[in-house]
C-alpha cells in the first residue's frame, strides 16, 4: 500500500498478515532496519493509507487520507512533521482530475507534487495551493530527484523530467513498449544519474545514465538473474 523510503528507512501502511499481532488496518508504520523491526506511529486499526510520501531528508510525511479518523476529521490531503503524531489539513486548492500520484521534495517540504488523470499540480506552501506544471496526459507516477528535479510518468509510457526554476519538461527515453505504462519511479539519492521505474505489467527497469540505457531486472514480477 503507502510506502515510501527515507534515508534513515522507511514509512508505509497496509495490511497484516493472518495470525499477526497487528491491527487491521495497520495506520502509519516505520522501520529503520529494512523490515526486521516495524513501530506502530499512529493509527492502527483505523485506516489503510495507499496515497502516500514523505520528504526524503527532513521525514515530513504526506498522505491522501481516505476517510475520517482519531488524528484527521476528513478525507483529503494532509501533512505531519512529527512522524504522524498531529496532522495539518491541506486544502488542495487548484486541482484537477482524480489523484493518482503524490510526492515531496526531498529537502523543501513544503513544496509537494501532485499526479491526476488531468496532469500534474506543483505546490510551494504545503498544498495549500497547486498550479498546473504539466497537463499534456494523465500521470500514473511522480518522484522528486535528490537534486530536487520532479520526474513524471504517464499510463502511455513517458517520462519527463521537469526543472522547478525553469518549469521545461525534458523527455527521458524509456524501455516500457506500448500497452504498459509506468506506475512507480525513483531516483537515487547516491548517484543523481541513476533511476528505476516499474510498470503496470510489473516490469521493473534501471537506468545508471539518466535513461539513455535501461537494464531490465524484473520481468511481469519475476526476477531476472
Amino acid at each position: 500500500m503507502g510506502f515510501s523510503m527515507t534515508d534513515n528507512g522507511f514509512y508505509s501502511s497496509g495490511h497484516p498478515a493472518v495470525g499477526s499481532s497487528y491491527k487491521n488496518p495497520m495506520g502509519l508504520i516505520k522501520s529503520t532496519d529494512e523490515g526486521k523491526a516495524i513501530t506502530v506511529l499512529a493509527l492502527e486499526g483505523e485506516v489503510d493509507l495507499h496515497g502516500m510520501s514523505v520528504s526524503y531528508r527532513t521525514h515530513t510525511l504526506y498522505v491522501i487520507n481516505p476517510e475520517p479518523n482519531s488524528k484527521m476529521k476528513a478525507a483529503g490531503l494532509f501533512y505531519s512533521r512529527d512522524e504522524g503524531n498531529t496532522w495539518i489539513s491541506s486544502s488542495m486548492s487548484g486541482i484537477s482530475g482524480q489523484i493518482t500520484a503524490l510526492a515531496v521534495h526531498p529537502t523543501q517540504d513544503a513544496i509537494v507534487a501532485i499526479g491526476t488523470t488531468s496532469g500534474a499540480y506543483l505546490s510551494n506552501d504545503n498544498g495549500q495551493t497547486f498550479a498546473a506544471l504539466y497537463t499534456d496526459q494523465p500521470v500514473s507516477a511522480l518522484a522528486f530527484t535528490d537534486q530536487g528535479e520532479l520526474l513524471i510518468g504517464t499510463g502511455k509510457s513517458e517520462l519527463v523530467s521537469i526543472n522547478l526554476q525553469t518549469k521545461q519538461p525534458t523527455a527521458i527515453k524509456t524501455p516500457v513498449q506500448n500497452g504498459d505504462g509506468i506506475s512507480y519511479l525513483t531516483g537515487s539519492p547516491a548517484n543523481p544519474k541513476e533511476l528505476a521505474l516499474a510498470t503496470e505489467k510489473k516490469d521493473v527497469y534501471v537506468s545508471t545514465d539518466y535513461g539513455t540505457d535501461w537494464n531490465k531486472i524484473a520481468n511481469q514480477g519475476q526476477a531476472i538473474n
